[in-house]
């Protein structure tokens, strides 16, 4: 004989099947529609933060370009001797958060020697630093896409035409320097707490929800993995809890670039890897290791 509910049990299950209904529901709204916010942390500056820092630089100065749909997007270029450039640029794309200008800082990071022999790029994503737009990753991919066919034809104005690009990317900028690299001939490729694939990571912490479906951004560098032929190095942080170290290792087993290094920091995290004099020896062992 089947069970029969009480009219009052079977109307109190339905209200909490409501009930958690409309949060799941919720959830999945509230994941939609904040996901750029938990993925793009974008930093705009006013021009007048942007020209103290170039008093302070003398070496450095702004670049422009112009997408297709019409955004200005801005770059921080410095060549690898005052007024001598050497025909070999380092194409730099930020992390999420990242004021990129940080790397011309002549106090430590943007020592000239700490790049040997290239002239450096710095990129400002859509709504970071001085570029106007919004970020997405469609509009990025394809910014990153310009910015290299503009200065490897010599179309940046008051640059030479380098014979030799390589890209560097740090955290979300490595799914754009992977992007990049496998489209385009660059003579090396630096990654930096690099992940396989922002889609496969919130899906492992967000098992039960349909990840797929609400990720408009799912950055899967995996996918570009096998379509990379030029020497490689990976930087990553032991400690990282960001983008554990285990990600990063997904993606150096599927690269196909060759020679490739896999430099762990034992001492890091996501935030501290370049200050680890290792990261910097490593760095200027590969650049001089290029065409």
């Amino acid at each position: 004989m089947a069970m029969r509910w009480p009219n009052r049990m079977r109307g109190a299950l339905l209200i909490w099947l409501g009930l958690l209904a409309g949060g799941y529901a919720a959830l999945l709204a509230y994941i939609s529609f904040t996901q750029e916010s938990r993925i793009f942390f974008p930093r705009a500056m006013e021009q007048a933060r942007a020209n103290e820092i170039l008093r302070q630089l003398p070496d450095a100065r702004s670049v422009w370009l112009q997408s297709a749909d019409g955004v200005k997007l801005h770059g921080w270029w410095r060549p690898a001797e005052p007024d001598k450039p050497s025909g070999r640029l380092l194409l730099y794309f930020g992390g999420n958060a990242e004021d990129v200008h940080w790397r011309l800082a002549a106090s430590g990071p943007g020592r000239p020697e700490n790049y040997p022999g290239w002239d450096i790029l710095l990129t400002d994503y859509r709504g970071y630093g001085l570029s106007g737009g919004v970020p997405g990753q469609t509009a990025l991919q394809a910014d990153a896409l310009l910015w290299f066919d503009t200065a490897s034809a010599g179309r940046i104005d008051g640059i030479a035409k380098p014979h030799s690009i390589a890209v560097m990317g740090t955290s979300l900028g490595s799914y754009y320097t992977t992007y990049l690299a496998a489209q385009r001939p660059v003579a090396g490729i630096v990654l930096v707490t690099p992940f396989d694939s922002v889609l496969d990571y919130v899906r492992s912490r967000l098992p039960l929800l349909p990840v797929k479906l609400l990720l408009r951004h799912p950055m899967e560098s995996i996918r570009h993995a096998g379509q990379i032929n030029a020497p490689s190095l990976f930087l990553v942080a032991a400690n990282d809890a960001t983008i554990p170290p285990e990600r990063a290792r997904i993606l150096y087993e599927q690269w196909a670039g060759q020679p490739r290094d896999w430099v762990l920091l034992p001492q890091t995290n996501h935030d501290t890897i370049s200050a680890d004099p290792l990261y910097w020896e490593a760095l200027r062992r590969f650049l001089r290791s290029l065409p």
